[in-house]
């Protein structure tokens, strides 16, 4: 025995001395039991990591390939969409010319100069022209359509005597009418209409689509015009006592190429792009189209615009006065601030449509450039790096505003020059235009500036490089003269 168990049997008897040592195999191999466990527990959650490691990867994987097939797919749709944009304005160029000598030959063939017709020969006459116009108005549809996709839509803008515009397409209408027992009319506002600053062709032809379809859609009653004018701006109601339109279907009817259907409207002829193509036409003008209609009792088809007094491509101001664009798709917003820069002598252009904005920056050469960020098609991040990009529009000045959230994305890779929050503060509005409107010097330390990059965040919160920052009025940024 060890000198322990000696001295132990000293004082306990040999059956307590035996149940000490039962109680110590117990322990020992209970503890080896549980180590034993606990290594397997360990084994069996290091293969559940395991798994799940493998299947984390794997469904990463599988993300990755999903994002990269969408992209590549994202990009062959956008192609395939270009590519039937180029398709449609060629044919519609190559159809619009021989149609359009049918039309004229046709037309010739009715002069008395060449011989007098029959009843027959003019009705047949008559029945050719006709159709003939409809087939030419369905082509100049696509290529308007195909121009509206590709972003090559250019409106010609200049002041509109609304009130004429009105006549001249009701006098349309009435010709559309024939036997039909309608009768048309049109209540105007009191006192002076000022003019609308628009591009005519393009807001004649919404108005002759609302015409047409109210003129189509209706077998009886009246058709009346209603012109109302806010400080913000026109609106003109069409309403018709015709067949009306189901609400579900009030939303896909600006849809291309979409007509509802029924048994009361498969007897009428159409394509479905008069009110897709006017809804783009009221949008590129800052404006939109809304409906109200009831089935059975008629509908209201709305056109509302901003009302800007003076034309967008000159304002009233100087000629030798600093031309700022505004691109905002807010029409108050942009009211708001043109008021403010013609009040203080500068030259303004609005731009409603940011997939525009570039080319016609090209063509402006503008002091300042007032951006949004948010807007639809192109955001103000997108237009600025395209504006950046482009060497003719590299060096102009763009402030660019919102009411939230002025840092970049993480894909910016172009600043712009000045930053303010919404809602605008006339005075701050116009010490930015005319910090960044004054030309460069390299003796005038207010000169332009070229943005090195942020040592730090601003007092205001902004985290980026700006040339100055209205938000705590001074330059929160290190910055050197160009």
């Amino acid at each position: 025995l060890g000198p322990i168990e000696t001295v132990l049997q000293m004082f306990f008897p040999a059956a307590v001395l035996a149940m000490f040592t039962q109680l110590g195999n117990i322990t020992t191999r209970t503890l080896q039991h549980a180590l034993e466990a606990s290594v397997r527990d360990r084994e069996a959650t290091d293969k559940a990591y395991a798994v799940i490691e493998q299947r984390v990867s794997e469904r990463t994987h599988e993300l990755e390939q999903a994002t990269a097939e969408l992209v590549l797919a994202k990009e062959a749709a956008e192609q395939a969409n270009r590519l039937k944009s180029e398709f449609l304005a060629a044919v519609s160029h190559e159809l619009r010319t021989p149609l359009n000598a049918i039309i004229n030959f046709t037309y010739l063939l009715g002069k008395p100069r060449h011989g007098v017709l029959s009843d027959k020969q003019e009705y047949l006459q008559d029945r050719v022209l006709v159709n003939a116009e409809h087939l030419l108005q369905v082509i100049n549809n696509i290529l308007d359509l195909s121009k509206i996709e590709a972003g090559q839509l250019q409106l010609v803008l200049g002041e509109l005597d609304v009130v004429r515009l009105l006549q001249e397409v009701l006098e349309t209408a009435r010709g559309l009418i024939k036997d039909k027992p309608i009768e048309l009319s049109m209540e105007l506002p009191k006192g002076a209409i000022p003019p609308i600053i628009a591009d005519a062709t393009r807001i004649r032809q919404v108005l002759l689509n609302l015409l047409s379809n109210a003129v189509k859609f209706t077998e009886h009653g009246h058709i009346s015009v209603t012109l109302e004018i806010d400080l913000t701006t026109y609106t003109i109601s069409v309403a018709d006592t015709g067949i009306g339109i189901d609400p579900a279907d009030q939303r896909r009817i600006f849809e291309t190429f979409q007509q509802v259907e029924g048994d009361l409207t498969r007897q009428y002829d159409g394509t479905g792009l008069g009110l897709p193509i006017s809804k783009h036409l009221a949008a590129l003008h800052g404006g939109r189209i809304s409906v109200k209609s009831t089935p059975g009792d008629g509908s209201i088809f709305t056109l509302a615009m901003p009302r800007l007094s003076q034309t967008p491509s000159d304002g009233d101001g100087p000629v030798e006065q600093p031309l700022i664009v505004i691109i905002d798709d807010d029409l108050q917003m942009q009211v708001i601030m043109r008021e403010y820069l013609l009040a203080a002598g500068f030259r303004c252009r609005t731009i409603c449509d940011s997939r525009t904005a570039h080319q016609e920056i090209r063509l402006l050469r503008p002091a300042v450039v007032v951006l949004d960020v948010h807007m639809a098609h192109l955001d103000g991040w997108e237009l600025l790096h395209s504006l950046r990009s482009d060497p003719a529009t590299a060096h102009v000045p763009v402030a660019m505003c919102s009411v939230a959230d002025l840092s970049p994305p993480g894909t910016a890779s172009h600043l712009p020059d000045a930053y303010f929050v919404k809602p605008i503060d006339e005075a701050r509005l116009l010490a930015l235009i005319h910090h960044l409107g004054k030309p460069a010097s390299s003796g005038d330390a207010s000169a332009f500036i070229e943005i090195r990059g942020a040592e730090t965040p601003s007092p205001c919160g902004w985290g980026g490089s700006a040339a100055l920052c209205l938000q705590c009025d001074r330059r929160c940024h290190t910055v050197s003269v160009k």
